[in-house]
């Protein structure tokens, strides 16, 4: 990745915001409580990350995934009365990606969730490979917003 000014940058979620922001139509900024800029304060928090006050979107963003499996836990399935809400996840070592409502995922039935071992048992709900998109986005990185 290119180098990037870190003040810029508190969590993955503003690396993929350009991106985010072409797919959803929106100009989003940061809104969760988590903060990776200091390895001695870092704190995880259940705010959306992204959201855009305007058109009323929030994005919570996961990344780091690999083997092309993206597990979705549903504690991060939510929903807003008054915002639209979507969850984005970013396989970084296969360079792809799925933008999700949650709205659909809660109509799933219930045997598409299950435990899963690797998240302390916590119900997951692994998205089909074929709703993963490539992002292949030259820009990707190279914006500065």
């Amino acid at each position: 990745f290119p180098s990037h000014d870190r003040s810029q940058c508190n969590s993955s979620s503003a690396l993929f915001k350009p991106l985010l922001e072409e797919e959803l139509h929106c100009v989003l900024s940061q809104n969760g409580a988590d903060d990776l800029s200091n390895p001695d304060t870092f704190s995880r928090k259940s705010d959306p990350d992204l959201v855009d006050h305007e058109k009323k979107i929030y994005v919570e963003v996961q990344s780091g995934f690999k083997g092309g499996k993206i597990d979705i836990k549903k504690t991060k399935v939510k929903t807003d009365a008054e915002y639209t809400y979507y969850i984005a996840c970013f396989d970084c070592f296969n360079g792809q990606y799925v933008l999700l409502n949650p709205e659909e995922l809660l109509t799933l039935p219930a045997d598409a969730w299950y435990n899963n071992p690797q998240w302390e048992g916590a119900l997951c709900y692994t998205v089909p490979n074929e709703r993963l998109k490539e992002w292949n986005k030259p820009n990707l990185f190279n914006r500065t917003n």
